[in-house]
């Protein structure tokens, strides 16, 4: 299944938006054009400490 980079953009915004940055993060994407075709999504996620306990937004 093939889908629009801006429709995983769209997502990835929806669920991890940048609220959930701290002050020290370096918040943002490099990407090519919003049209460009995905077929696979790699994600890694960090949390350290107090990070790890502290509830969402």
């Amino acid at each position: 299944m093939t889908f629009a980079l801006a429709d995983v953009l769209a997502v990835l915004g929806r669920l991890y938006g940048p609220s959930w940055a701290e002050s020290w993060d370096a918040v943002g994407l490099m990407t090519r054009g919003p049209t460009q075709p995905v077929r696979r999504v790699r994600m890694a996620f960090y949390q350290f400490g107090e990070q790890a306990s502290r509830p969402g937004p």
